[in-house]
């Protein structure tokens, strides 16, 4: 028998996005999706983003859509009270329904399925099975709980780079930690201590209920980049846009040891320039650059002292 979903749907300006996610975190709802026009701009057949670049959008439709979903009695009195909140403070028009499982999983499916990353990763939907062949390691994520979900092309990326330089039993950080998915992959590919980290505070709460699917050992914490982090890690990750990368390099060396390696992407090619010529200017040596699309992933190692 197929369980039951309620399904809340929010529909309000974009203006409002960040508080209304606080509201949904707040009431301890994970299972969402957030549908954004803008994101036509850029072809979002791939699904959910790990960041926006605001530059992009200028100009576009404000409008922006919450699709809630809750199966269990505390849930769906979570999104009661979802609900209560938003037509109290006049944030959206919101319409209420039932959907089956097989309905609520459908929607998921139009933009997010199994994808195998590299050669030792393989990312897929709680309810999907996965014949393992190659002996991957699988990252499981309910996507509705995800920031990202590995369909972006910079996620990818990331993944990939972490996979090529990653010697096991190695610590890496993670600045920006979205929805974990990096950390995770990290862990999974033999680091021995990873810690992620994120300044918005839901999203180190998704980080953590993640890495407890998939049975790793991940110390997430709230961070303003470094400022949170103690001693250095063998490999530094960003997945951020470019400025912020600029910013993070100008602490890199006091977080990573010589010959480290640092990974970064998020980065538009129009705007690579910037992050390469800051690495540069701080005596690291890039040694790789990838691109796919429009993305860049920039490969950098810090130089002996």
């Amino acid at each position: 028998m197929n369980k039951t979903w309620k399904q809340l749907i929010i529909k309000t300006k974009y203006e409002n996005k960040s508080f209304i996610e606080g509201i949904i975190y707040a009431n301890e709802i994970y299972s969402f999706e957030i549908i954004d026009p803008r994101m036509d701009k850029i072809d979002n057949k791939e699904g959910r983003w790990d960041f926006i670049e605001e530059n992009i959008f200028k100009g576009q439709y404000d409008g922006i859509t919450f699709k809630l979903y809750s199966s269990t009695n505390k849930d769906i009195e979570n999104l009661d009270n979802i609900k209560a909140i938003i037509e109290r403070e006049g944030l959206g028009l919101i319409e209420s329904s039932q959907i089956d499982d097989e309905d609520w999983k459908n929607n998921w499916k139009s933009f997010y399925e199994t994808q195998e990353i590299g050669n030792k990763l393989v990312i897929k939907p709680t309810w999907e099975s996965y014949d393992n062949i190659d002996s991957r390691h699988v990252i499981e994520l309910d996507p509705g709980m995800a920031f990202g979900t590995g369909r972006h092309e910079t996620t990818r990326m990331c993944l990939e780079a972490i996979e090529k330089y990653l010697n096991k039993g190695g610590i890496l950080f993670d600045i920006g930690c979205g929805s974990g998915i990096l950390s995770i992959g990290a862990k999974l590919l033999g680091a021995s201590k990873v810690y992620g980290a994120d300044l918005d505070e839901s999203a180190v709460e998704i980080s953590k209920k993640n890495a407890k699917l998939n049975s790793v050992d991940v110390d997430f914490f709230t961070s303003d980049l470094f400022s949170s982090f103690t001693g250095k890690a063998n490999i530094v990750v960003a997945n951020i846009v470019a400025e912020i990368v600029v910013v993070l390099v100008d602490e890199l060396k006091n977080y990573l040891e010589n010959n480290g390696t640092f990974i970064c992407s998020g980065i538009i090619e129009e705007k690579s320039h910037l992050v390469e010529n800051k690495l540069i200017e701080e005596s690291f040596e890039i040694i790789e650059k990838k691109k796919d699309k429009e993305w860049i992933c920039l490969v950098a190692r810090r130089k002996n002292a």
